[in-house]
């Protein structure tokens, strides 16, 4: 058998965990590859084809029908869809401009223009070239949200890897704390889960605020409306329905933007990040990390210059697994809503 068990104490076991316990992740090795698996975890295939969705959504609200879309589509000059956006095209922005500033039949070769039917298609991509593009944008938007949505996964995933790999003391006797390379990285992933999970926010925001102002470009290539929208403009959203989404104010939101913008603003973690390794008879019984006092509503209790106070002894890494799970609950939901309202909804 291939497989490994990470529990949330920091332990690990190659046998397959009893039927009581509440959460593990497994990881299966294959020649190629290697696998993860988690309960729950099954709702991130749900998760990447309500994504998907929303491409077709803003294509049909930018395009009169997707027929219009995909007829010409083959023809299309790919710096309007890549360029500014992807490594691996290097069309420098004077160029891009360019498919604006001018028609793009003077960007062709002469002979191009010279096969009627050529020419015929060449024009109609110059009456679209703004929407292909705006929709471009409005799209790289979900393909951010789908990145940022497999990140957080990842850390989640790494976060228990690395705390399995923080090296113990077996001579020390009790509870004693570790501050290591390895520590801080177990604290790394951490920080880039909670930092992620609120980016999906933001992005989230954008896509409603989008969706609610979409501009005209049938002669113009505009900016985004939501360019500088962030998750906490939501408020300005009218058409979404807030409840059992991340726009609600629930603990688990709350606990996420706190913690993000104490991590982004102010602090680490703590001031001297630290694993707690707990050993009996020279023999591993959890590794853990403590969680920030909250109050019932997810906020950090605070006094003054002080936000981090740990007295409720409550272990991020036993926390993790409900306030992640739940979190990616909302976000589905989320997505769901707004692949059916604003499908529904006229552009305000």
């Amino acid at each position: 058998m291939n497989a490994k068990f990470y529990y949330t104490n920091g332990t690990t076991t190659t046998t397959y965990p009893s039927s009581d316990t509440l959460f593990y992740i497994e990881e299966y090795k294959q020649p190629e590859k290697t696998l993860y698996s988690y309960p729950g975890d099954d709702i991130f295939y749900d998760l990447d084809s309500t994504c998907i969705n929303l491409y077709d959504l803003f294509r049909d609200k930018i395009f009169s029908s997707s027929d219009e879309y995909y007829h010409f589509l083959d023809f299309l000059p790919q710096g309007i869809t890549r360029a500014g956006l992807d490594s691996d095209f290097d069309l420098p922005k004077d160029i891009f401009a360019k498919y604006f500033t001018e028609s793009l039949p003077n960007l062709y070769p002469p002979e191009f223009l010279t096969n009627p039917e050529l020419n015929i298609v060449i024009n109609k991509l110059d009456n679209n070239k703004f929407r292909y593009a705006y929709l471009t944008d409005c799209q790289s938007m979900i393909s951010t949200l789908q990145e940022l949505i497999w990140s957080s996964q990842n850390s989640f995933i790494a976060f228990y890897k690395y705390l399995s790999e923080v090296p113990v003391r077996y001579d020390f006797k009790n509870i004693y704390c570790d501050i290591s390379p390895e520590g801080r990285i177990v604290f790394n992933m951490s920080s880039n889960l909670i930092i992620a999970l609120y980016s999906i926010f933001d992005i989230l925001t954008k896509i409603c605020f989008e969706l609610e102002h979409l501009k005209d470009c049938s002669t113009a290539y505009p900016k985004l409306a939501s360019s500088k929208k962030l998750f906490g403009d939501k408020k300005e959203l009218k058409c979404i329905d807030f409840e059992g989404t991340i726009f609600e104010k629930t603990n688990e939101v709350n606990i996420i933007s706190s913690l993000r913008n104490e991590l982004i603003h102010n602090a680490t973690w703590e001031m001297n990040p630290k694993i707690f390794i707990s050993i009996e008879n020279k023999h591993l019984i959890e590794k853990f990390i403590f969680m920030p006092d909250f109050d019932d509503d997810g906020y950090l209790i605070t006094y003054k210059n002080r936000k981090r106070f740990f007295s409720n002894g409550k272990k991020l890494n036993e926390e993790l697994p409900s306030l992640y799970m739940t979190t990616i609950e909302l976000i589905h939901n989320t997505i769901s809503k707004i692949n059916i309202i604003y499908r529904e909804t006229e552009n305000q």
